[in-house]
């Protein structure tokens, strides 16, 4: 759990009210630059760069620490609340904020709710490389074809699953994750914040980026049961194998899109403002994370704003 309450002297001020930024320039979408205006009021400095409306969301959180929103009453459980929010949930959950959040009362159900960059590796990569070998043993003598081209033909199968992922995981997140839940339903507002909104309202919190292990094994029991409808039990296993890779890189390249301070001119640059971008100026573009191919293929890319210059996210 991170602890959201820091208490230096590096502090910046906005129309007369002090933000502690020492732990938040390590989230802060624009880098470390914000420490060179400290003791300073940035008032100005935010028009200057434009800043988008999520930026003063962020800020009145800060600001405006009382327990109820106006919407929620952050102090409780929020499991029990969202669903209320009717019509006012899509414009509430585009509105992050910097401050804790507590899904469920029991503890064990909280424990649940949020998932490690080790755990993910620990458990999906052992199950990848065991499919892989399961795979190689299940396949037909009579189809071996020499231990070059059995390589080959595994490699390929291992690539196309990398490749259902990029495409998996572009769908689930632009046509599932960004579809409006019913105003109506409380229940399907509930769904739709555990799956995904509950990461655009506090993006900074690194215990709930990655996808729980437990709904990731139903979905993954999924997938494998579609790819054996189709493929022999040996294919369907190196195709879920290299399904599972692409997944562990996509969660991997998500966490350090969030909290990783890339070199300028990487690819790795680029993915990060393309993806801060998504969070903080406009949630109906960019939902390529690990790759923008499918944004640039399927037309919901988005261009990155240029900059004078160089970010940077860590000293």
């Amino acid at each position: 759990m991170h602890d959201y309450t820091f208490r230096t002297s590096q502090t910046v001020y906005y129309r007369g009210n002090a933000m502690d930024v020492s732990r938040f320039c390590y989230f802060h979408p624009g880098g470390v630059m914000i420490k060179d205006h400290l003791g300073e009021d940035v008032s100005l400095l935010l028009k200057t760069y434009r800043h988008s409306k999520a930026t003063y969301a962020i800020l009145k959180s800060q600001f405006q620490i009382d327990c109820h929103d106006g919407f929620v009453d952050w102090s409780q459980p929020i499991i029990n609340q969202v669903g209320s929010l009717g019509s006012n949930y899509e414009g509430w959950i585009k509105s992050p904020v910097y401050r804790p959040l507590r899904v469920f009362a029991s503890d064990w159900m909280e424990m649940q709710t949020k998932t490690s960059v080790s755990e993910v590796i620990l458990y999906w990569v052992p199950i990848s490389i065991g499919l892989l070998l399961e795979s190689w043993d299940r396949k037909p003598t009579e189809m071996s074809t020499g231990t070059c081209l059995d390589l080959f033909l595994h490699t390929l199968l291992v690539v196309l699953g990398l490749i259902k992922w990029t495409l998996f995981e572009y769908v689930v997140h632009r046509w599932i994750f960004h579809a409006a839940p019913p105003a109506t339903s409380p229940f399907l507002i509930t769904c739709h914040f555990m799956a995904h909104g509950v990461h655009h309202k506090v993006p900074f919190d690194a215990d709930r980026l990655l996808f729980p292990l437990v709904p990731a094994s139903f979905i993954a029991l999924i997938l494998y049961s579609l790819y054996s409808l189709y493929l022999s039990s040996w294919m369907a296993m190196a195709v879920m194998s290299g399904t599972l890779a692409g997944y562990v890189i996509y969660d991997v390249t998500h966490h350090f899109l969030h909290y990783g301070s890339p070199r300028e001119g990487s690819y790795l640059y680029f993915l990060k403002r393309y993806h801060n971008q998504h969070h903080f100026k406009d949630s109906t573009k960019g939902f390529g994370i690990s790759s923008n191919l499918w944004d640039d293929l399927l037309s919901s890319s988005q261009s990155v704003d240029p900059l004078p210059f160089t970010l940077k996210w860590h000293d």
